[in-house]
C-alpha cells in the first residue's frame, strides 16, 4: 500500500499545492524519489506523466511545455546534470518540482527535498490515478470548502501524532500530509460513507506517515550504500550474468574477470567487475564515490591496501600450479547477505536449480 499511498498523496499535494502555499503551508523544497536503477526512474518517470498529469522537465531549456501550478515537473537526475539548476528546479515555486534518482541519492541532492523511496508498479499508479481524479474533482468543485480546511490546519495539528517529538523538523510537511487527509474526509463524507468506515479509511492514511518521514530523515544525512549494492549483487548472481568460484587451496583459478571469488570472510572481485556489477547505480553517482561509501559503511576491507582504487593483493593459483597475487576489491560476506542469511554462493546454488 506505502507505494501506492506515496506516489497518490505527492501528486493531491501537487494539486493542492497553490492555495497552501497561499495560506501560509507551501513546502520549501521540491520531491526526490529514490528508484531501484536508472531503468525504474525512467519508468516511473512516464507513468508519472501517463497517470498522474506530471509533466517532464528538461534543464537545459526551461521554456516550453511548462507544468502548471496544480501539476507536478519531473526530471530524471543525471550525474553529468548542471548541479545548480538540479537545486534550482528543487526550489521551483510555480509549480511542485520532483527530481527522480535512480539506485541511491547523489550527494548533491541530500537535504535538498523531501525524500520518498518509489518502487511503484504500474497497478499502483493505475490504482493511485482513480483516487487522484476522485480528489482533484472534489477539489474543483468545492474550492472555498478546501481553503476553509487549509485556513484551520493549526487546529488539526495533533490529527497525526509523533509520539516520541523525532521529527520537528517536518513538521511542515506533516501539515501537508494532514491537509489531503482532510479533504478525503470531506470526500468520504460527500459519498455518504458511514462515520466508522470513514475512521478507518483515514486511519489507513494516517499510518504510513512516520515511516515516509524516517526514509526522508535517512537520506537527509549519510546515504547508507549497503541495500543497494547488495541489490545489485543478488540481481547479477541469481540471473547467472556473474560466475562464482571458492578459493583454496589447490583449486586452479583462472576466471577472475565477470567473476566473484570467495572464501570464509570476503568475497574478493577485481575492480571492473565492481564496476559491472554495480552499474545501475553508476548514472547518480561517481564510482569513486560509490566505493568511499561503501567503505564508510565499513563493506570493504582496504587497511593497508591501495586506498586510490580500494583493492588489497590475494595470492590465487592458477593452472599448471603457479601462483599470482592479484588485486581485488576485498567485501565482507556479511555486508551481502540477505536477511535470511543467504550468502552469494547460495543464491548461485539455487539459482542453478
Amino acid at each position: 500500500m506505502q507505494n501506492r499511498w506515496s506516489i497518490e498523496m505527492i501528486a493531491e499535494l501537487a494539486f493542492v499545492r497553490e492555495p497552501m502555499r497561499f495560506y501560509g503551508y507551501g513546502m520549501d523544497k521540491g520531491i526526490i524519489l529514490i528508484a531501484d536503477d536508472e531503468e525504474s526512474a525512467f519508468a516511473i518517470k512516464v507513468m508519472l506523466e501517463a497517470h498522474m498529469d506530471a509533466v517532464g522537465v528538461k534543464l537545459r531549456s526551461r521554456k516550453g511545455n511548462q507544468p502548471l501550478n496544480y501539476q507536478m515537473g519531473v526530471h530524471v537526475y543525471n550525474r553529468l546534470d548542471d548541479e545548480r539548476k538540479v537545486m534550482d528546479l528543487l526550489e521551483e515555486q510555480e509549480f511542485l518540482p520532483i527530481v527522480i534518482a535512480g539506485g541511491m541519492i547523489p550527494e548533491i541532492l541530500i537535504g535538498r527535498g523531501y525524500t520518498f523511496r518509489c518502487t511503484s508498479t504500474e497497478k499502483d499508479f493505475m490504482e493511485a490515478e482513480k483516487r487522484y481524479k476522485s480528489f482533484s474533482d472534489f477539489t474543483k468543485r468545492n474550492v472555498s470548502v478546501v481553503c476553509d480546511l487549509i485556513k484551520q490546519i493549526s487546529k488539526y495539528s495533533d490529527m497525526i501524532e509523533d509520539p516520541h517529538k523525532k521529527h520537528q523538523k517536518y513538521q511542515k510537511m506533516v501539515k501537508n500530509f494532514t491537509t489531503v487527509i482532510l479533504i478525503w474526509d470531506s470526500i468520504y463524507e460527500e459519498h455518504g460513507m458511514e462515520k466508522e468506515k470513514i475512521g478507518e479509511e483515514i486511519e489507513q492514511l494516517k499510518k504510513p506517515i512516520w515511516s515516509v518521514i524516517e526514509t526522508m530523515e535517512r537520506n537527509d544525512g549519510t546515504y547508507d550504500v549497503q541495500d543497494p549494492v547488495k541489490k545489485c549483487f543478488i540481481e547479477q548472481v541469481s540471473k547467472g550474468k556473474i560466475g562464482i568460484s571458492q578459493l583454496g587451496e589447490g583449486s586452479a583459478t583462472d576466471e577472475i574477470e565477470n567473476h566473484i571469488l570467495y572464501d570464509e570472510d570476503f568475497y574478493y572481485v577485481t575492480d571492473s567487475t565492481l564496476r559491472t556489477i554495480c552499474g545501475p547505480l553508476l548514472t547518480t553517482i561517481s564510482f569513486v564515490k560509490l566505493k568511499n561509501e561503501m567503505v564508510a559503511s565499513d563493506m570493504v576491507d582496504c587497511n593497508d591496501g591501495d586506498l586510490k582504487n580500494f583493492t588489497k593483493k590475494k595470492l590465487i593459483w592458477r593452472s599448471y600450479g603457479w601462483q599470482e597475487r592479484v588485486r581485488f576489491v576485498w567485501i565482507k560476506k556479511d555486508a551481502l547477505a540477505t536477511k535470511d542469511g543467504l550468502y552469494l554462493e547460495d543464491i548461485w546454488e539455487d539459482a542453478k536449480c
